[in-house]
């Protein structure tokens, strides 16, 4: 028999998620999460998401790439190679704003992509997808089955008062059952169901 992973709710329109979420949020669930097809402004304040470490990263970064950047130049171009261009000082801060530019855009932009990956737990050959509609025009609110106080059938009554149009259980997709989620997929890929 396949193990209940979770419960989720499907819904048409983004401020119905925006009022699940913020419900769900109330419940304090420590394992769960809204899908989107599409970033929805306000959906982080209704989740109780708090701001993210990534713009740190990005910062560090930056700034080790501008402070690579000057060491380099003034390194090269002041003591171990100083060249005479037209009469300019050896440290001519002007013409190091280019390359200070580039390498803060590179470090910060290369610890940004890792940072993501890093925190998304990417890259994952095994990704979860509850239902392929999510992608396509629907939202969903996700409740995992670890929680201390999940009661499926009690979610799932909770999540049809709150607006779902769909209630679906979400099954480990590794153990014998997954018709539900082969069938799911191929009625999304044939146009077919609503």
């Amino acid at each position: 028999m396949a193990e209940l992973q979770g419960v989720y709710g499907l819904f048409r329109h983004q401020d119905d998620l925006l009022h699940a979420a913020s419900k769900v949020n109330e419940r304090n669930y420590e394992d769960w999460d809204c899908y989107t097809p599409y970033p929805v402004h306000g959906l982080d304040a209704a989740m109780g998401l708090s701001r993210s470490w990534i713009p740190w990263v990005t910062l560090i970064a930056g700034l080790t790439g501008t402070m690579t950047a000057i060491c380099l130049q003034v390194g090269i171009m002041v003591f171990n190679w100083p060249m005479n261009f037209g009469g300019r000082p050896f440290l001519a801060f002007p013409d190091f704003v280019p390359i200070m530019f580039e390498l803060t855009v590179l470090f910060g932009g290369l610890a940004t992509w890792a940072a993501v990956f890093v925190s998304q737990g990417m890259p994952t050959l095994n990704p979860t997808i509850i239902d392929p509609r999510v992608g396509d025009d629907r939202f969903a609110v996700y409740v995992g089955a670890g929680n201390a106080n999940f009661d499926a059938e009690e979610f799932r009554n909770f999540l049809t008062e709150l607006g779902a149009e769909e209630v679906c259980d979400h099954y480990n997709k590794d153990a014998d059952s997954t018709g539900h989620l082969v069938d799911g997929v191929e009625q999304a890929v044939t146009g077919g169901g609503s």
